[in-house]
């Protein structure tokens, strides 16, 4: 996933923050760890500042693929 985010253009701080995140997600959903509440909820507000983020970039193939994220519509073909 992150070679494609490479490929068009996320800035760099965002995969890593995205990186962060992802391991948090994993490390929870797989039961290795648990985090604190107040570290979940500002996990929370980083991936909601990190989509805002991708949703006002200047390329548009990212702003198209965020507005599809948030849309429920199926993936396109």
């Amino acid at each position: 996933m992150f070679g494609l985010l490479r490929h068009h253009g996320v800035p760099e701080h965002l995969r890593s923050q995205l990186t962060t995140l992802q391991r948090l997600r994993n490390n929870l959903v797989h039961g290795i760890s648990i985090p604190e509440e107040h570290l979940l909820s500002s996990a929370d507000q980083e991936l909601a500042d990190v989509l805002d983020e991708l949703e006002g970039s200047d390329n548009q193939v990212i702003r198209e693929a965020m507005r599809w994220a948030r849309s429920n519509e199926p993936e396109p073909d």
